[in-house]
């Protein structure tokens, strides 16, 4: 017997748990005190029976605890982890913010996906520069970017890398009214106008100002090519002007305009009349005078008859 030195037994915890079962049945936990205690049973008379049954179920109890506490060191199985080599499937990932056009700094956001093994990391790069890693891309400068990115997930997949393109236009449009008009009243009025921009569209306004004013909101019309529109204005003096508005929302600084005059329409023509060299007349064409003079014939306006000296016959009397 171990007394004073180490003890497996003490350590597990199983000379304790034995014990407080000898307290709580009153069986002793030596072999010479059970053998005592089945003497006094019986000598004394009693029933050898029931001891002899509660001996067995201390004896069965005392090994069940004894295999517990021997064979347990207090921690629960470890979870495997799951196996890297059954992933063969790469990651996918989408991009947000990248479409459409841009005024200023572009920012897009890629979100990549892995539902086995999980993503590792995301990488992109810019214009064909070096690949960076990370899931937010900035591009900056007029013009089209292309940004290609892709993910790797833990099994060492690593995703076919995808494109796309950024379109940056931080520059208003230009517009142009590019001719003058000038025509009589009741005539149709053609302007020519024109929109210069990065972007292949934008949204077009044709306003006219002046005697009258009115508004042509053309909505979006293809840019960097001259345009056509036609409508009529009472007589007067006015201008039109262009304004537009990008894809990527600049607005023209400048609006381009030019001149539109509508006349008053002209009256009908002056009548003519007829002199001769021999006269001092100015005929209508049908008097009978002029027909008595075969030669020397002119026609002329009156206004021209009376600057020569011509004075209105009183025969057929023209205007005077």
């Amino acid at each position: 017997m171990n007394r004073g030195g180490f003890s497996w037994k003490r350590l597990s915890g199983i000379s304790t748990a034995k014990s407080r079962i000898s307290r709580a049945t009153g069986v002793p936990l030596t072999k010479s005190g059970r053998q005592r205690k089945v003497g006094r049973i019986v000598t004394g008379g009693g029933c050898l029976l029931p001891s002899i049954l509660v001996v067995c179920a201390v004896a069965v109890l005392l090994l069940f605890i004894a295999a517990g506490c021997g064979g347990s060191t207090g921690s629960s199985p470890s979870t495997p982890a799951p196996s890297l080599s059954a992933d063969s499937t790469p990651p996918v990932t989408s991009a947000a913010g990248a479409s459409g056009w841009h005024s200023g700094l572009a920012k897009i956001t890629l979100h990549a996906s892995d539902s086995d093994s999980g993503v590792k990391k995301t990488q992109y790069r810019i214009d064909g520069g070096a690949w960076k890693t990370g899931t937010v891309i900035k591009v900056k400068g007029q013009g089209q970017h292309e940004i290609v990115f892709r993910s790797t997930d833990h099994a060492a997949n690593v995703e076919e890398p995808l494109a796309r393109q950024v379109r940056i236009d931080n520059r208003p449009p230009t517009t142009f009214a590019v001719n003058s008009v000038s025509v009589d009243k009741g005539k149709w009025i053609t302007v020519r106008y024109k929109v210069a921009d990065l972007t292949p569209a934008a949204k077009v306004a044709v306003r006219v100002s002046g005697s009258a004013t009115k508004a042509f909101n053309r909505g979006s019309q293809p840019t960097n090519k001259v345009l056509r529109l036609r409508f009529k204005l009472p007589v007067g003096q006015y201008t039109y002007s262009v304004f537009a508005t990008d894809l990527a929302g600049n607005r023209a600084a400048a609006r381009g305009s030019n001149s539109i005059t509508v006349r008053k329409p002209p009256g009908p023509p002056p009548p003519m009349v007829e002199v001769t060299e021999t006269g001092s007349k100015y005929h209508y064409p049908w008097c009978s005078y002029t027909n008595e003079t075969p030669v020397g014939h002119r026609m002329l306006t009156v206004d021209q008859a009376k600057a020569e000296g011509y004075t209105p016959c009183s025969v057929c009397n023209p205007p005077g």
